[in-house]
């Protein structure tokens, strides 16, 4: 018993100090082509797109509205999969509750995929660290959404 004693504490020990990992949190957003607005002309520097809608949560509760800028590399050609630097910003609704109340996403998108990855770095009332958080985005079958973006959290 003496000697399984240490070897308790040094497993409680570890257990407590393991990070947890919180459960990936799935986001729905609308696309209506009335809320896509191309700025600039297509082939030249500064050319980038703004995109407006709504965020509802796995349960179809409408939860936010999301603007997202796609910012072209030049030269930019309309052929699926160019790259673009993708800014999404989420804004709940003041009926959601905490913890997730805004995000802000970086990251690339593949054009004409519907295929986003990048870097969480702003949630706020977020309590954990965003440290190894990321996200990925790609197109949602389900009739009345366009894309699902996944937060994935440390």
């Amino acid at each position: 018993m003496k000697k399984s004693l240490p070897v308790f504490f040094l497993i409680l020990a570890l257990a407590i100090s393991s990070p947890v990992w919180a459960a990936d949190v799935v986001y729905k957003l609308t696309y209506a082509a009335a809320d896509d607005e191309a700025i600039g002309t297509s082939g030249t520097i500064g050319y980038y797109r703004v995109i407006y809608g709504d965020v509802y949560n796995e349960i179809d509760t409408l939860v936010g509205h999301y603007y997202m800028t796609l910012q072209i590399l030049n030269p930019y050609t309309p052929i699926a999969g160019n790259q673009c630097f993708m800014t999404l910003h989420m804004v709940e609704l003041e009926a959601g509750g905490p913890p997730w109340y805004n995000f802000t996403l970086q990251g690339s998108y593949a054009w004409g995929t519907g295929i986003g990855y990048g870097a969480i770095t702003n949630i706020t009332e977020y309590p954990g660290s965003l440290t190894g958080a990321y996200f990925t985005m790609d197109y949602n079958p389900s009739p009345g959404y366009h894309w699902t973006v996944n937060l994935h959290l440390p």
